[in-house]
């Protein structure tokens, strides 16, 4: 989606008519594998630029045409094949779910509209602090290409923010598209301040140390407390939190603790660093922010195959064991009170297994299957606290409870054909 982006850009430079068509293709990818918010975010950034810039005129109104007709011709084939061999069924569903996503905090994913500003802030440490910097639409002392592109960078970013913000349902990944334009904003300011067009102020550094820090200790701490449970686990009370922890043995080792220690020192090293620049001016004061970005990138590549592996397992270990055990069984695997796509996944759900099948809404299919006389087994996962109240006078087994989940069997019924 941004490489579309960056060819719209390339077009509204250039005007060539063929880097429109690049970006056309480009962008139908991106309609392919994130549905029509792959068109509409590169075409909102296109349309916001040029009129930014041009107003009501040189409207593009015949490469428009072209470039939204090929974006959409390769999901509208698609598109026409579902229509046609699910009876419109599974169409239908598809843009009920984009309306839930948009309206309502969908499979309990919702958050205040400040959700993603906290996110991008806290999360893209350090970038988000430095790029703050270039968040200006005026020239910068900069090369004509740069500024614009900076432009485009800058709206690109605001509008997947303000739009991700109005969407009600709240998914930390939803505005991963900013990832790009606010790195490049944080390369950018720093670019400034070493070629001396531009200054990076002594609050982002004050920002940076503390963040830096905080980072640090909590990477740190997170291990402690997971290796030393005993000793805290008593201050939760979270019933699915409680069970997470106490129902799992997290076998922390020495390495777990090294990208806490990373960051600190990469902080620390920061710290010393603009300190020394301060009294020698002759040290490039840009180079502070070598230590603390190369020591975030270090502690993220030894937390994601270390530490990452252990928690993901204890969030969501239990039930991906059971739907891999089952996956060569012909029975149905759902779950209740949350929505998941392991089943589908882990447990490769057979067409026939499905709500689409049935022609049946995931309420309704979940309805029936536990209302239903069936011919073949239902296993249902829950967390420990759903209101078991829902499945009063259904005849169910409780297999057992672990990690968080509780796991129900309804057995099938020998006399039923074809159900």
């Amino acid at each position: 989606m941004f490489v579309g982006v960056y060819y719209l850009y390339k077009y509204s430079i250039s005007g060539e008519f063929k880097i429109v068509i690049y970006a056309a293709c480009l962008v139908s990818l991106a309609v392919l594998t994130k549905g029509p918010v792959g068109y509409l975010l590169p075409t909102l950034v296109w349309i916001i630029y040029h009129f930014y810039k041009n107003k009501l005129k040189n409207i593009p109104i015949k490469e428009f045409i072209i470039y939204t007709f090929i974006s959409f011709a390769p999901i509208a084939l698609w598109y026409i094949y579902i229509a046609i061999s699910s009876d419109s069924f599974v169409l239908n569903d598809f843009i009920q779910y984009h309306i839930r996503l948009l309206s309502t905090g969908d499979a309990g994913h919702s958050g205040p509209f400040y959700y993603h500003f906290v996110v991008l802030l806290i999360g893209c440490f350090p970038s988000s602090i430095l790029a703050l910097n270039s968040f200006r639409f005026k020239n910068m002392s900069e090369t004509s290409e740069r500024f614009y592109f900076r432009q485009w960078n800058i709206i690109l970013f605001l509008v997947v923010l303000i739009l991700f913000s109005i969407v009600q349902t709240k998914i930390l990944h939803y505005s991963s598209l900013c990832y790009f334009p606010l790195t490049f904003l944080a390369a950018n300011s720093i670019y400034k301040q070493s070629i001396g067009n531009g200054t990076i102020k002594k609050y982002q550094n004050i920002l940076i140390f503390i963040f830096g820090l905080i980072w640090s200790i909590l990477m740190l701490g997170f291990p402690y407390i997971l290796a030393n449970k005993n000793n805290f686990i008593h201050l939760i009370k979270d019933k699915v939190t409680y069970a997470v922890i106490s129902d799992n043995n997290f076998n922390i080792s020495l390495v777990d603790y090294l990208p806490g220690i990373i960051l600190f020192i990469g902080t620390i090293i920061f710290l010393v660093y603009l300190f020394r620049a301060k009294k020698n001016k002759n040290l490039n004061l840009e180079n502070s922010y070598f230590y603390v970005l190369a020591s975030v990138m270090l502690s993220i590549v030894l937390l994601l195959p270390f530490l990452a592996p252990k928690i993901e397992y204890a969030l969501q270990g239990k039930p991906i064991e059971l739907y891999s055990k089952l996956k060569n069984q012909d029975a149905f695997v759902i779950t209740a009170g949350f929505k998941s796509y392991a089943p589908y996944f882990y447990n490769e759900r057979k067409y026939e297994n499905s709500s689409a099948y049935k022609n049946l809404s995931f309420g309704d299919f979940e309805k029936y299957l536990l209302t239903s006389e069936l011919n073949k087994d239902v296993y249902i996962i829950t967390k420990i606290n759903y209101d078991t109240l829902n499945f009063k006078g259904i005849e169910l087994k409780k297999i057992y409870s672990n990690g968080g989940f509780s796991f129900y069997k309804k057995n099938k019924t020998n006399n039923t054909f074809n159900k």
